[in-house]
């Protein structure tokens, strides 16, 4: 299941871009800048990483990641989506004492043309550390009660959070620590 765009988020995308047509960003560049060169080790993806697939593929980037102290398989990393999914059967499983979904009225909209209702909405910290280097962030989760072969979806939010950079090409994301480059393989 793929998420479309959520209604609160193309009002924020727009409420932005009206604030860039007014000129309230003209030092956006260095702005961007600021954010990016704050680390000093530049991401690449090489040849060798990628012979280590067998191609040519079309497979989705899916892995596994921490969400709160419990490692959760079969995470769909999707940049097409605007939205963070925790599917309810895997929230059940994650056995968090205490945590309370903040109702919502949300619905989200799958690739099948189906209007899913979201149970509600929780913070949770993730980890991706697929290896020495790992990187760790507060995510808010819509919980969808309904099946799916992937446990959770990360979206464009978190991705751009980390400052992944993707390659599908290598089924693979790396995004910057504070001295290397992590790397999250799919699977």
């Amino acid at each position: 299941m793929t998420i479309g765009d959520m209604a609160s988020s193309r009002r924020s995308y727009a409420r932005n871009a009206r604030q860039v047509a007014r000129g309230e960003y003209i030092n956006i560049a260095k702005h961007i800048a600021k954010i990016f060169c704050q680390y000093s080790v530049p991401i690449t993806f090489t040849d060798d990483e990628a012979n280590k697939l067998l191609h040519p593929h079309n497979h989705a980037l899916v892995g596994q990641i921490k969400i709160t102290d419990n490692i959760v398989r079969r995470v769909l990393i999707d940049n097409e989506s605007s939205a963070n999914i925790l599917l309810m059967d895997a929230f059940t499983r994650l056995e968090i004492g205490g945590a309370v979904l903040t109702p919502i009225q949300n619905q989200l909209y799958g690739f099948v043309g189906e209007y899913v209702r979201a149970t509600g909405l929780i913070c949770l910290p993730i980890t991706i550390d697929d290896g020495p280097e790992k990187a760790t962030q507060m995510v808010e989760f819509l919980i969808a009660d309904k099946p799916s072969v992937y446990n959770a979806i990360l979206g464009r939010l978190t991705l751009n959070a980390l400052k992944v950079v993707i390659s599908t090409y290598h089924l693979a994301m790396k995004f910057p620590t504070t001295n290397e480059v992590g790397i999250f393989k799919g699977n």
